[in-house]
């Protein structure tokens, strides 16, 4: 039976969607994922042809049969990590002309044929952009080191600064500051330092503090209402500079999607994103997608699919 398969692989699951020729659909395949970027090529390979295969499996499909397959990917930044990919699928008898890689962001740009933008601030951020003759835009990703603005990342390491701060007396955030040690529980410089060292590689735990700057905001706290203006900044000037590059190839985007955890659920930041592209670009639509990234893959797959014949 001939298919189309859409695919959302992150660091920890992979998720597969499918449509069968007769239009029916199997419940969503959920497998252990990996990426490239932090597992490396082969454990990788192992990892998505170990899914495929197992989904095909189940269902008893040939890969000959499929009409085509959009994979959204964690951890695919340029063109060669995504030809990379591809081949892992076209080793599994896929054919490499109905295979689709994207990074798992920029995948949210397939959902309009429009020149648009998808804004991305969960525990990292980034922007992608496409312009009306078809090239993408970035801005942003390359990691809290470098980038990440705004992100569930950056404003976490601004709870730890200014919790080291208040300590030590130069600024005042006694509410922030309360609801940090009840998240860590330490009372010295000294406690915090050793705290910062043990987790530093533990994204998790710094970005999980983003969550406590609305309800010390709301209380009053300054320094928290200050990150949090902050992040909304640094977010609104990431957006902003996809857009201007867009608009050097040609008309200005026309929609701005939404998503993470960041832009979906702190309010104060995206409330302020919101107001602030409002206010410079008007006619800039801005929506949440409503669809997964696996059935945002699939639905990417099944039009392609369909158009090349």
């Amino acid at each position: 039976m001939d298919y189309y398969i859409g695919m959302d692989i992150g660091g920890t699951n992979i998720r597969i969607r499918a449509e069968f020729s007769d239009g029916s659909r199997p419940e969503e395949f959920l497998a252990a994922g990996c990426t490239m970027n932090t597992s490396g090529y082969e454990r990788a390979r192992a990892c998505y042809q170990k899914a495929a295969g197992d989904f095909l499996k189940r269902h008893q499909l040939r890969p000959e049969d499929c009409r085509g397959l959009c994979a959204a990917v964690s951890g695919v930044d340029t063109e060669e990590e995504a030809e990379a990919c591809r081949s892992m699928f076209e080793e599994m008898g896929f054919a490499g002309g109905r295979i689709w890689i994207f990074n798992d962001c920029e995948i949210l740009l397939t959902l309009t044929d429009q020149p648009a933008l998808v804004a991305v601030a969960g525990t990292g951020s980034v922007v992608y952009g496409r312009g009306g003759d078809g090239r993408t835009v970035r801005s942003g990703g390359w990691s809290h080191i470098i980038s990440d603005e705004g992100s569930a990342m950056y404003m976490g390491l601004r709870v730890l600064q200014a919790a080291g701060r208040h300590m030590d007396g130069s600024c005042s955030c006694p509410e922030l500051f309360a609801l940090f040690q009840s998240r860590c529980p330490a009372g010295t410089l000294n406690a915090l330092d050793h705290y910062v060292n043990d987790h530093i590689l533990d994204k998790p735990a710094i970005a999980g503090l983003a969550g406590i700057l609305e309800p010390a905001a709301q209380k009053g706290d300054p320094q928290a209402a200050r990150i949090l203006e902050e992040s909304v900044g640094a977010l609104t000037e990431l957006i902003e500079n996809s857009y201007r590059k867009v608009c050097m190839n040609g008309p200005a985007p026309e929609i701005l999607f939404l998503w993470g955890s960041v832009l979906m659920k702190n309010r104060a930041v995206s409330e302020g994103v919101r107001a602030r592209m409002q206010a410079v670009h008007p006619g800039l639509r801005m929506e949440v997608p409503q669809q997964t990234a696996a059935e945002t893959a699939l639905r990417c797959a099944r039009r392609r699919g369909q158009k090349n014949g």
